[in-house]
């Protein structure tokens, strides 16, 4: 089925919707100033930007783990138990958590209550044991209606959620297996015995929640190319140029969006893995299209639907417009 998405929220440029000027604006190369960065490979919670992602366990960002036991992402994932029981051959299967205990097969709602113990190899806890406690799985109240998963830092917080909540207050994620995020420069790709946790409060769990893109339907270089639309990280080089909230329309190659919802209004930009292919009059935060440069050299400019259709259709995988 095809699907539009609009990712709800206030926009920052609030003023476009009522005609106002834009701001005359000095020259601004994003991948080598400060001033204008996101909160970059794995920020989030404040700040210019949206970040990739905001799991935390107690004061180290954890997104990801090898389920084989092996050092990864700044874990290792010991043991996950069910009371005294052990779960083993865990993994993640589209939105569903799958495991065994005795050769039992068990599944996503039967994971609830298990706790997770891990050691942190990484951030100022190193050497430490820790648990997380998978709280509660959920169904999403969208289209797709997939399962979202609430984790809780028992060993530094209690029991609070290792998510940051996102701008509707929830504090779920959606679990994506076998990929894993060069966060330096937001890269996705596929990597066996992985399980990630993408927070809807960042822009991995946002793809998946509120847009309808999944990386196990995908695959890792197309979600490379969601994440770089959502986070508008134009250079390709995992910096974000946006805020979280933004309105935003966009159709894909994917059948996922098949048409905007107002094809009249302004282009914003065509997309590709490396980021912005090409860019309308202005971004989504309304600085003009001369301003964004990517090693100092300006992004090629779409601003006719023409242009921007041809973009689309022969070196681009998203087209985004203005809401």
């Amino acid at each position: 089925m095809q699907r539009f998405h609009l990712l709800t929220g206030l926009a920052l440029c609030s003023a476009l919707a009522t005609g106002c000027d834009l701001p005359e604006e000095e020259p601004v190369d994003i991948q080598n100033t400060q001033s204008f960065r996101g909160t970059g490979g794995g920020g989030g919670g404040g700040g210019f930007g949206l970040g990739l992602n905001t799991n935390w366990l107690g004061h180290t960002q954890i997104s990801e783990f090898d389920t084989a036991g092996q050092d990864h992402g700044g874990v290792i994932l010991h043991e996950v138990r069910l009371g005294p029981k052990t779960i083993e051959d865990i993994r993640v299967v589209g939105d569903r958590l799958e495991g065994q205990i005795s050769g039992t097969p068990i599944a996503a709602e039967e994971f609830i209550g298990s706790i997770w113990v891990v050691e942190l190899t990484e951030g100022p806890n190193t050497g430490e044991i820790a648990e997380i406690v998978l709280a509660d799985v959920t169904r999403a109240d969208n289209e797709l209606n997939r399962r979202l998963y609430r984790f809780g830092d028992v060993t530094f917080n209690d029991g609070l959620p290792t998510c940051e909540a996102d701008e509707n207050g929830m504090y779920d994620a959606a679990l994506y297996g076998d990929i894993t995020v060069d966060e330096s420069k937001a890269v996705v790709s596929e990597r066996p015995n992985t399980i990630y946790i993408g927070c809807l409060s960042g822009a991995m769990g946002k793809a998946s929640y509120r847009w309808g893109y999944w990386p196990f339907e995908l695959g890792a270089e197309k979600f490379t190319a969601v994440i770089r639309m959502l986070r508008a990280d134009f250079c390709g080089n995992g910096e974000s140029w946006t805020s979280p909230g933004q309105l935003l329309q966009v159709v894909d190659h994917f059948g996922v969006s098949s048409s905007f919802v107002d094809s009249s209004l302004d282009n914003e930009a065509v997309w590709s893995t490396e980021g912005a292919v090409c860019i309308g009059e202005y971004t989504r935060l309304g600085e003009w299209w001369e301003n964004v440069t990517c090693d100092g050299e300006p992004l090629a400019h779409c601003p006719s639907d023409a242009e921007a259709h041809d973009t689309f259709v022969n070196r681009g995988l998203l087209w985004t417009k203005h809401f």
